[in-house]
């Protein structure tokens, strides 16, 4: 795993990475151990048995365990790689999902503002030509009334 991929991943997942692999490496330290007692026995087995062939074959056993031991934690630590890589792609998959949905949920929202604003308009629109409208009657009512001002105003 890269550090940028490290530094994008979250406390807890970090935690939990960590956490598994002292786990792995407190199995691997007991492992050792074990080793260690079987290799300081097969050491006394050499010593009694003498033989350099029977040595030979006492340390091929512990070799291929160590071969063993060591193909298993590497595989552990593709396999921490993989479970993480797929975790990411998750976390990833879903911050895109929800950033999509507040998207739509936005422009739904911009969309029924915008109406509710035309709408007021025309309305406002409406209200402004009734009450022009009423005022001219006003007007024309008010000049039939005073003839004198409307002829003054014809002058003009």
């Amino acid at each position: 795993m890269t550090d940028k991929e490290f530094r994008h991943m979250s406390r807890g997942n970090l935690v939990a990475i960590i956490y598994q692999y002292q786990q792995r490496e407190q199995a691997l330290q007991a492992q050792i151990a074990s080793l260690t007692a079987e290799l300081n026995d097969r050491r006394i087995k050499i010593g009694n048995a003498g033989s350099l062939a029977e040595a030979v074959l006492s340390l091929n056993h512990v070799m291929e365990a160590a071969q063993a031991a060591a193909d298993q934690y590497l595989d552990e630590i593709r396999s921490v790689h993989t479970d993480a890589a797929t975790r990411e792609k998750e976390i990833m998959d879903s911050a895109n999902r929800r950033a999509y949905e507040i998207i739509q949920q936005a422009q739904v929202e911009a969309s029924t503002l915008r109406k509710q604003a035309d709408a007021e308009c025309s309305e406002l629109r409406e209200e402004a030509e009734a009450d022009c409208l009423a005022m001219r009657e006003k007007i024309e009512l008010f000049l039939d009334d005073h003839e004198e001002l409307r002829c003054l105003l014809d002058d003009l």
